[in-house]
């Protein structure tokens, strides 16, 4: 078969769009921790020193939103206000209860909306996501940590970009590795570039690869002005690189700053447990598996489970495996305990893969 290339991003916790996302998913944690039965659709826009938090919230948790926003700053490193995102940044909040009719729905356990979520899984490499997102989230990870253990001079804002080279399906290589980043002046570029490019390479080679052509900040110039005070930030902007990378069709909505009952997220999760399972299981090598919902039907209108030509039995047995599953809404968040405050670590580094998760875990 002819080689094939496939590219992925991944961004870092200070990105802007990252920013407002974990500030949805902090809210709702917030509101899960005294009501494990709100529901909350909460959404984050970010930009140079100010933040608006607007949404749906059907809560009895007291809640206090600009403290949840400033401390979500300090953990993300943004304690200067030249970062545009500080403890100090004004926040502006628009909350509304969610309608009845859908609370209604939600409450007897019916979808609440309709839509089309994709779960998938390979065999490729230990996190079971395509391997170029799998190693594109490990470098931005690498420069958080890096700057946490010392490196004073990155800032929080930047992002990562990997291009790898399959062959009969199978990662052969990384052909490409890109990395930007926000840093201050006292390092000049040429340094910059130094630091970050043995980390990356010493990353990718740690993760069983070798690595053609590595760029760290590319652009002409300082990267100096970066997260909300470079580029707005918007809750759900780069659910591509949240779910599986280009590699995979993703579904109708974004996962951030959703309770469970909305299927955007437990359906995604749950789709994903299913495919792991199956690929754990040896029944197939990867798998795509996709949940169609209908508001006020309870369980999924159709499964489709796709295994690439990779099965080892036959997509009715595939089926069969899976059947165990109830997949009503009520049903995955019992499953997989999804009623609590987990949601603002799934923010940054993705949803899937090297995480610790209920979804990663169950029956996979």
């Amino acid at each position: 078969m002819k080689d094939r290339f496939f590219t992925a991003e991944s961004v870092r916790a200070g990105h802007p769009d990252k920013v407002a996302d974990r500030i949805s998913d902090a809210i709702l944690d917030a509101c899960l921790s005294q009501d494990a039965n709100s529901l909350v659709a909460c959404e984050t826009l970010v930009t140079n020193n100010l933040v608006t938090v607007a949404g749906e919230i059907s809560s009895v948790a007291s809640l206090d939103i600009p403290s949840v926003v400033h401390r979500v700053a300090r953990d993300i490193g943004g304690t200067q206000e030249h970062y545009g995102f500080s403890q100090t940044t004004p926040v502006q909040v628009i909350i509304q209860k969610q309608t009845p009719i859908l609370t209604e729905n939600v409450r007897k356990g019916f979808a609440g909306d309709q839509g089309i979520m994709v779960g998938y899984a390979t065999k490729e490499n230990p996190s079971a996501i395509p391997t170029p997102l799998w190693i594109a989230h490990h470098l931005v990870r690498k420069m958080d940590d890096f700057r946490c253990l010392g490196a004073s001079f990155l800032g929080p804002d930047g992002k990562s970009q990997v291009t790898v080279q399959y062959e009969n399906d199978d990662p052969l290589k990384v052909t490409e590795a890109t990395v930007s980043t926000q840093h201050d002046d006292t390092k000049s570029l040429a340094e910059v570039r130094y630091h970050l490019s043995e980390l990356i390479e010493t990353e990718i080679n740690s993760l069983g690869y070798e690595v053609g052509l590595v760029r760290v900040n590319p652009q002409e110039g300082l990267f100096m002005d970066g997260g909300p005070k470079a580029d707005t930030g918007l809750t759900g902007r780069k659910i591509v690189a949240d779910a599986y990378g280009p590699q995979i069709p993703c579904g109708g909505g974004a996962f951030s700053g959703k309770d469970p009952s909305k299927l955007d997220r437990s359906g995604a999760y749950a789709a994903r447990m299913m495919a792991k399972s199956l690929v754990k299981a040896g029944l197939v090598s990867r798998c795509q598996v996709q949940l169609s919902y209908i508001i006020g039907v309870r369980g999924p209108a159709r499964i489709e489970v796709d295994d690439f030509g990779t099965g080892t039995v036959s997509q009715k047995g595939l089926l069969s495996f899976i059947s165990s599953f109830d997949l009503s809404t009520e049903g995955i968040i019992e499953r997989l305990n999804l009623r609590r405050p987990l949601y603002e670590a799934t923010s940054f580094y993705g949803h899937f893969g090297d995480r610790d998760f209920p979804w990663e875990k169950e029956n996979a």
